[in-house]
């Protein structure tokens, strides 16, 4: 996590032992791992209700989707981020020569540069 090796942190240990005292010492240890379990705590609480409230606004979506008539798969991960899968290419293209997915009306031309 802090990239910090046995020998720095025997030095660190034995540097707070000489500044903080024997007494004192494992009070702050003490301290430390109370906050520290504290903190991860409040960040899971934290991560816990932001996932639960972007999984309700997924399931609005997809219960929506229906009645409006979208299709209920957009191509958008979903709470788990797992992408689900989109709505189908056309099968069959809109203009001649245009490749299956593409839908360009026949009545566009490309601009050849030539008015």
């Amino acid at each position: 996590m802090f990239n910090i090796g046995p020998g720095e942190l025997a030095v660190i240990l034995i540097a707070a032992l000489i500044v903080l005292g024997p007494q004192r010492l494992p009070e702050l240890a003490r301290t430390l791992g109370k906050f520290l379990r504290e903190f991860r705590r409040q960040t899971e609480d934290v991560r816990g209700l932001v996932e639960r409230e972007f999984y309700k606004l997924d399931q609005n979506i997809e219960e929506e989707a229906p009645r409006k008539g979208l299709p209920a798969n957009t191509g958008l991960p979903d709470a788990a981020g797992r992408i689900l899968p989109g709505p189908e290419p056309r099968a069959t293209p809109l203009s001649p020569g245009a490749p299956p997915g593409h839908d360009v009306p026949a009545a566009v031309k490309p601009d050849d540069g030539k008015n």
